[in-house]
């Protein structure tokens, strides 16, 4: 058996490898992963921040998206709404809107051009970006709630929103806060689409997409929950639970739907995409590409530094039913089975040592590897099959390509 030192540096190498892999080949960082379809634009880039160098989508539609956030503030304040009350739920919507990745807002605008036939009108621009931060608000309610049932400490490198309330002697607050934000993200749609008429029909479906987003996804966070297990010192673990079609529910309902479909098909429909087959093909897609986005988030979260992932990793003290876990049992001997059962799922440095040092063990970063690859293959199959369909935009083709390209590049 390897000492653990070696293991550890194993894990690095790899890692060292990805970033020599998928950042610095020269094709990606000469051209940014520029492709043109006519005169519109889907690019990608590099950019680096305070937490290390992250990958975001660029470009007019990513431009245009973030100078739409003081529009929707405004907006978000003109809302009816208890005077005494207005100042706080302001700071609310900034604390949680900073920061993040920003991909799934900055994706409707890009996705609206992508499936676009003609120059998009300046009101439909405008919509996109606007819609783009509904999305960002519902996010962000949903990470609050989501921080509170993991009593995650930390979220984009800060305190998350439940331990600064806490920290104030109000954290039950948060709660509300979280749904807040959530019905407030709807509620801004009516007033983003109240003076465009001629929108009526992606605003009807829009809000549609709204209402099965968040319903599918708060039956996801019930079955990561439920999946999850914190036992006491005394009693027993269940791993029947960690499954891979247990893993495989919660990534679709969970993670797929809002994460990738949600955006892209809220372009689609500014687009004036009706056809629902189309919907249908390309949530086949991007519900693959959540599945692997949950398992880079698993592996981020045990693996992943926090100077770069922005929150601690508690997957291993909550007992989550992680894509680690599923690998590290379908692979584990009977004496490694063992050294689940007494650390997985307790709180402490000492149990999260165990653990890692177990997945080290059993090399699943090398196991990772050959699942992104796997992944990727599969993804770019499913890309080639869209591609072939005659009423499948071609600008379609390049956005699905350079998700994937920015999801293998992504370190946080």
């Amino acid at each position: 058996m390897r000492p653990v030192w070696l293991l550890r540096f194993s894990a690095l190498s790899w890692n060292y490898a990805r970033f020599l892999e998928y950042r610095l080949l020269p094709k990606l960082s000469r051209d940014l992963c520029c492709l043109r379809k006519k005169s519109k634009t889907v690019l990608l880039a590099e950019v680096t921040t305070e937490h290390g160098i992250v990958v975001r989508m660029v470009g007019d539609s990513t431009e245009e998206f973030n100078g739409y956030y003081e529009k929707f503030m405004s907006m978000l304040s003109s809302m009816d709404r208890p005077s005494e009350a207005g100042d706080y739920f302001q700071k609310v919507a900034a604390y949680n809107l900073d920061g993040g990745k920003r991909i799934r807002g900055a994706l409707v605008g890009t996705a609206l051009k992508a499936f676009g036939n003609d120059e998009c009108k300046p009101e439909i621009i405008r919509s996109a970006h606007l819609t783009g931060w509904c999305i960002e608000m519902l996010h962000a309610g949903f990470l609050i709630l989501d921080d509170i049932m993991d009593d995650s400490p930390k979220r984009r490198g800060k305190p998350s929103w439940f331990s600064h309330q806490r920290a104030a002697g109000r954290g039950l607050i948060a709660i509300n806060d979280g749904l807040h934000l959530v019905l407030c993200a709807k509620s801004l749609l009516h007033q983003i689409f109240s003076s465009y008429p001629e929108q009526l029909s992606a605003y009807s479906r829009i809000i549609k997409i709204f209402d099965m987003v968040a319903y599918n996804t708060c039956w996801g966070q019930n079955l990561d929950t439920n999946f999850a297990q914190s036992p006491n010192p005394d009693s027993s673990i269940d791993l029947t639970v960690y499954s891979k079609a247990n893993f495989d529910s919660i990534t679709r309902w969970k993670t797929g739907f809002y994460t990738f479909y949600l955006p892209v098909a809220c372009g689609m429909a500014l687009a004036g995409v009706e056809d629902e087959q189309v919907y249908a093909d390309a949530e086949k897609i991007l519900l693959k590409l959540g599945q692997y986005f949950q398992a880079q988030d698993d592996y981020l979260d045990c693996f992943g530094e926090v100077e770069e992932t922005g929150k601690i990793g508690t997957d291993i003290s909550d007992g989550k039913c992680s894509w680690l876990i599923v690998e590290c049992l379908s692979r584990a001997s009977p004496k490694q089975i063992e050294v689940v059962k007494k650390f997985y799922g307790r709180k402490g440095d000492k149990a999260a040592s165990a653990i890692r040092e177990l997945y080290e063990e059993l090399g699943l970063p090398a196991v990772f590897r050959n699942y992104e690859m796997k992944m990727r293959a599969e993804i770019n199959q499913d890309i080639e099959n869209w591609r072939s369909i005659d009423n499948h935009p071609e600008g379609s083709c390049t956005l699905f390509s350079r998700l994937v390209e920015m999801l293998f590049l992504r370190s946080r």
